[in-house]
């Protein structure tokens, strides 16, 4: 959306073409309808269109206005075909998902007495069913363009041909019906379970059984620190709630509830900034942390072959994190500041939502850690 209309503000300063505009008199500029064909601006999002810029009675000859009106009417010829093209490919699949109980309905009133009343209810159903699989299907689709793409709720809603206003609201309601559905692929596995499935490298440098990992989020104001626990199979099995980008790695992890889940005798690799030792020493498990350098010149042999070791199963997780933001475009962009904040009391903020939706759409995808 930003993009769009820095294009947009260039297209406009280019067809005034005034050499004496500067950015104090384009604070108190105005533009009249009579520059325009339709006597008003087209939408931002509308760029085809003839009134995108204006074009008449600018004062100068250097754009020719015949040739703008054409390159419009080409444009929006194209887009009423493709327009078309999507009404009959979206009429194609309605056709075909309604085909089955519309068959099972003319057979039902073949061989029954209220034959007219049947057929008429079934018709009705089949109607309503197919609108229902259509709403959900365009909200679902919705939520997928908004957090693979970011694209903006009015970009989305110019693509689809619906308003702003029911993007968001259908956004939101997606939303949670997701994160509702999908929370039980963020699981937290048992031992036995985490052994059958280890992957070698693993296994063979620590037996470690669970990894910890921060994400980061760019907001409009500040960073989010979302602690992330994932397995050694590139699994996530554990998300903190969003927090403000000042808080300290060891605040986050003891006030996220993650050292409640710990075993006696689990490992937990993390980085340098988890000075967490005491309170994972606490729950009867061992942290490992790459070896500093502080007070000393360099690291003893020993400190250099159990970083070495560290580093090499460590990777893993950062190729998840990194895979998961490849995937999901929102993570790494800048938030709403709307986002932050819950709906409806007692919710869950929108934030939340979306890294638990992102997470568990990713644990469903191949994993980045080789098995052998």
């Amino acid at each position: 959306m930003l993009d769009i209309t820095r294009e947009r503000r260039r297209t406009w300063l280019k067809a005034i073409s005034r050499e004496d505009l500067t950015e104090e008199k384009l604070a108190n500029v105005l533009v009249f309808e009579c520059h325009f064909v339709a006597r008003k601006p087209a939408d931002t999002m509308d760029k085809h269109n003839v009134d995108w810029f204006p074009t008449l009675a600018l004062g100068h000859s250097k754009l020719d206005v015949a040739v703008v009106h054409a390159a419009s009417e080409r444009a929006s010829e194209r887009e009423a075909r493709a327009k078309e093209r999507n009404k009959r490919v979206f009429k194609m699949n309605s056709n075909i998902s309604t085909s089955g109980s519309t068959s099972a309905s003319t057979l039902a009133t073949t061989s029954s007495t209220l034959a007219t009343t049947s057929s008429t209810s079934t018709t009705t159903t089949s109607t309503s069913t197919s609108d229902k699989r259509s709403y959900y299907w365009r909200s679902f689709m919705i939520v997928l363009m908004k957090l693979r793409l970011n694209l903006g709720l009015q970009d989305i809603a110019y693509r689809l041909g619906i308003c702003t206003s029911t993007v968001c609201r259908r956004f939101h309601e997606m939303l949670d019906i997701m994160s509702c559905r999908l929370e039980w692929l963020i699981k937290w596995p048992e031992r036995e379970e985490l052994w059958k499935t280890m992957s070698s490298c693993f296994q063979a440098t620590y037996g470690t059984k669970w990894q910890n990992h921060p994400l980061g989020l760019n907001t409009s104001m500040k960073i989010q620190q979302v602690f992330i626990a994932m397995c050694p199979q590139g699994v996530k099995s554990f998300i903190s709630p969003a927090w403000g980008g000042r808080v300290s790695d060891k605040l986050l992890t003891v006030n996220s509830g993650f050292l409640n889940k710990l075993l006696p005798g689990d490992c937990v690799l993390a980085d340098r900034g988890f000075d967490i030792a005491e309170d994972v020493a606490r729950m009867q498990a061992t942290l490992h942390i790459p070896s500093f350098t502080r007070g000393c010149s360099q690291l003893s042999p020993m400190d250099v072959e159990a970083t070495r070791k560290l580093a090499n199963v460590r990777i893993h997780i950062d190729r998840v994190i990194g895979a998961t933001c490849q995937r999901y475009s929102i993570l790494m962009s800048y938030i709403p500041i709307d986002f932050l904040k819950p709906k409806h009391p007692g919710d869950k903020p929108p934030i939340d939502k979306i890294i638990s939706v992102c997470s568990a759409l990713n644990n469903l995808c191949v994993s980045v850690v080789p098995v052998e």
